[in-house]
């Protein structure tokens, strides 16, 4: 891991060495830590200030897709199916298998409520987190599902696939997916 200034990009400065490839990063700015997911090295947390890895622990075998970050809680969704909750400051992780598919995008609903993950599949999956279980599993798109987003002030949600289309559901109580909307678009991410 190397960090830059772009304004001198020779100037670079080594903050750490892992020994497989960084999928995905997860900075946490007030503390200035980072966390860094590693497909054969598991998960790294350096501290920014000092230069120093915090901690490091193993995880399952697989390529860490995405990450969000909510309080003391760091997601991360992977292949084969691999889904992390890590706790950062108790060192604390929760592990899921969630199919053989890879899980190319989650998201999490303002209210804490709800996680949808999209997979290779082009099923999105809902979970509730206060009940801990699934409750639908629907195919909204022919291929991946790219990106997943709730939409804030409703109970909404954003998805985009490698089928080209974006497609926006209700999401009722139950964790139901209804269809409102369907429309052409070549998107790989939602903001």
């Amino acid at each position: 891991m190397v960090q830059w200034n772009v304004a001198e990009p020779d100037k670079g400065r080594l903050l750490a060495r892992v020994k497989g490839s960084v999928y995905t990063l997860c900075l946490i700015p007030e503390e200035e830590l980072l966390l860094i997911a590693c497909n054969r090295d598991g998960l790294h947390l350096l501290d920014l200030k000092t230069e120093k890895e915090i901690w490091n622990m193993a995880t399952p075998e697989a390529h860490w897709f995405r990450s969000q970050r909510q309080g003391q809680t760091i997601s991360l969704s992977g292949s084969k199916g691999a889904f992390l909750q890590v706790e950062w400051k108790d060192k604390k992780v929760n592990s899921f298998h969630l199919g053989a598919d890879d899980l190319r995008a989650f998201c999490i609903s303002p209210d804490n409520q709800w996680m949808a993950f999209g997979n290779s599949g082009g099923h999105v999956l809902m979970y509730n987190q206060a009940a801990q279980n699934f409750t639908e599993n629907r195919n909204l798109h022919s291929g991946t599902v790219f990106s997943l987003l709730f939409y804030p002030a409703e109970n909404l949600m954003v998805t985009a696939g490698k089928d080209a289309k974006i497609r926006i559901c209700a999401i009722s109580d139950t964790g139901e997916t209804t269809l409102l909307q369907e429309t052409a678009a070549h998107l790989f991410g939602i903001h």
